[in-house]
């Protein structure tokens, strides 16, 4: 009785992980960091950096292409 079971139970696993459609599952995380310049100039400290603002709408828009 006993290796009834134990043969019962190893054909069920062997069937179930046979057929079983395997699964792949992955995540990313995705850091945009803008480079610093090495040099400020004395204008560039009271001015407003567009610049950095468009980077970074492009670098958003980059990813959700097709």
């Amino acid at each position: 009785m006993i290796i009834a079971v134990f043969l019962v139970v190893v054909i069920v696993t062997v069937v179930k992980a046979i057929t079983t459609k395997p699964v792949y599952r992955g995540t990313a995380t995705i850091q945009i960091n803008i480079e610093n310049p090495q040099i400020v100039d004395f204008k560039e400290i009271f001015t407003v950096n567009m610049w950095a603002m468009d980077y970074y709408q492009t670098q958003y828009r980059i990813p959700r292409k097709p």
